[in-house]
């Protein structure tokens, strides 16, 4: 991951002249040195059985070769919260691309939004369509958790969480029925837009992030 961010992280071209990006030494050399945070645990999308045996296998895996592993860290955001305002942002960047609309895919979105009126769909038109002002106030509120964030990684090198709440759903041949669309936990159908959830943490934030396989 070092090599890594060290290929890709810096100035773009046109401010390099300007400022040169100078990354810390790791805090941790060994695997009993790192101070790790785990977050599996929150109601607002919860985990499917299947995913949460394979994480805390991999979770009791590190503490067995001496990781420093804590299972119930003070965690600076709920899972909601940092939600709300990445889904904010997300609509709103996607508010001027209307490459992939059709007559259909409008006219089952609008099927969707009459047929779960508190469902994702009206909630997305409402955030792609929002005031200059509304997108202000989420990326303040982007800029306050990152500053939140910031403090919790002075206690912890690394925070251990989901990709996604299940395994990859099969597919379901509707893509001009993207709100209409569920996936399972639980033997629960959810809404499929709660996939982009728990990854959508760092993406927020813009913070490092990597996805291991674990199981």
């Amino acid at each position: 991951i070092e090599l890594l961010l060290r290929a890709i992280a810096g100035p773009s071209p046109d401010r390099a002249t300007a400022w040169r990006l100078e990354l810390p030494e790791p805090r941790a050399t060994e695997l009993a040195e790192c101070r790790l945070a785990v977050w599996f645990d929150d109601p607002f999308v919860p985990l499917d059985s299947d995913v949460r045996a394979v994480l805390e296998s991999a979770v009791e895996t590190l503490r067995a070769a001496g990781a420093n592993v804590d299972l119930s860290p003070q965690l600076p955001v709920t899972l909601e919260e940092s939600h709300r305002v990445y889904e904010a942002l997300l609509f709103a960047a996607f508010s001027t691309d209307r490459s992939t609309y059709s007559a259909r895919g409008t006219a089952y979105f609008l099927r969707s939004a009459l047929l779960h009126p508190r469902g994702q769909a009206p909630r997305t038109l409402k955030l792609v369509r929002q005031r200059h002002e509304q997108w202000l106030r989420a990326h303040m509120k982007r800029l306050e958790m990152q500053a939140r964030w910031c403090q919790f990684f002075e206690r912890y090198d690394a925070l251990l969480m989901p990709v996604t709440a299940s395994v990859a759903p099969p597919h379901h041949n509707k893509d001009h029925d993207r709100f209409g669309r569920t996936y399972v936990v639980n033997g629960e159908q959810r809404d499929y837009f709660e996939q982009p959830v728990w990854n959508g943490v760092a993406n927020l934030i813009g913070s490092p992030a990597t996805a291991v396989p674990a199981g």
